[in-house]
């Protein structure tokens, strides 16, 4: 038992003094749980007698405990006129007061607050490396509150100490010191997606995070994330850099793709090789198999490819005109034997 307390007991069991009338035989309680912030008599003995509200002394803080052995127990049996003795010299009592942690939540709340006064985003996002242990008894809604703060903006550094009391009981202190710095709401994927993987809204969540992790080149809104594939593994939770995104792959590499050109309201098709993957809207060679020639064709559709109107062939045909000096037009396409008009 801290001396302090055995201290306190013995000294308040002293001052206790006056006729007192013989108790009835009582018996030792083992554990007490103690209810508020004085020991009495009856939380170490049941039936203590007349004195049994008599207060011995203070409690232990919410969440501590209290050890009596047998020699102190039985100056307060004497003391007190209580009937018991001790029978061995390892008899004692364990006085436990209950208590509850403050959540980190509150803590964080009552940080925020204070934050905000001292110039810092009402929605600053906190880092608190040590959460502190501040316990109140289990009955009480005490919030922690800032009595102390010191905030140096540029660094985004913090110091402050925290106090919480509850029920009259003497106020708990702490000191914390983290970062703090204003954040921005971004879409985050929710789950973890794997490369390739079309992003539909169900994978896609808003989120705060720290305005120094956002650039001119992180997705800001859920139409940018919404309908496209990623390039790599991105950590939910965190903001999607735009790099990362890509239209879903229609086309993949080396697949035969519908080659389509529209030429004065003409619509011609064949059969071409691609020679990139790609997704909807993106630009790819593709290959002729029957004359080798190479053009640069839209995605347009699962498998299908639009010329670009006005280019020429990356790679000129085996046969044909001068592709180097002519661009893809309706008679260089008609002079394509393998090519059938739709």
């Amino acid at each position: 038992m801290p001396p302090r307390h055995l201290a306190t007991l013995l000294l308040s069991t002293t001052l206790a003094a006056g006729v007192l009338t013989d108790a009835a035989a009582a018996s030792l309680r083992s554990v007490a749980q103690l209810a508020g912030p004085q020991v009495r008599l009856a939380d170490l003995f049941d039936d203590a007698g007349a004195e049994a509200e008599r207060v011995l002394g203070p409690s232990p803080p919410p969440g501590g405990r209290l050890v009596v052995g047998a020699a102190q127990l039985a100056a307060i049996a004497r003391q007190f006129h209580v009937d018991w003795a001790p029978t061995t010299q390892t008899e004692r009592i364990v006085l436990e007061r209950p208590g509850r942690t403050v959540p980190k939540e509150a803590i964080l709340g009552a940080l925020r607050t204070a934050l905000a006064g001292a110039g810092c985003a009402t929605d600053c996002a906190v880092d608190l490396p040590l959460t502190p242990r501040l316990i109140v008894t289990p009955d009480t809604d005490a919030a922690p509150a800032v009595e102390q703060l010191d905030y140096d903006a540029a660094a985004g550094r913090f110091a402050a100490v925290l106090s919480v009391t509850a029920n009259g009981e003497a106020p708990q202190r702490a000191r914390v010191s983290g970062r703090a710095a204003p954040t921005v709401t971004v879409p985050v994927l929710a789950r973890r997606l794997w490369p390739g993987a079309v992003i539909s809204a169900a994978d896609v969540q808003m989120a705060r995070v720290r305005a120094t992790q956002i650039g001119t080149e992180t997705a800001q809104a859920p139409e940018q994330v919404v309908g496209r594939s990623l390039r790599h593994v991105v950590v939910p939770g965190q903001p999607v850099p735009l790099t990362e995104l890509v239209a879903p792959e229609l086309v993949r590499k080396g697949s035969i793709v519908t080659l389509e050109l529209d030429v004065g309201g003409l619509s011609m098709r064949a059969e071409g090789e691609a020679l990139q993957a790609g997704g909807l809207g993106e630009r790819i060679a593709v290959l002729n198999p029957l004359s080798h020639a190479v053009v640069q064709a839209e995605i347009v559709e699962p498998g299908g490819v639009r010329v670009v109107p006005g280019s020429v062939p990356m790679v000129p045909p085996q046969s044909g005109p001068n592709w180097n000096s002519q661009t893809w037009n309706s008679q260089t396409w008609n002079d394509r034997p393998q090519v059938a008009n739709r």
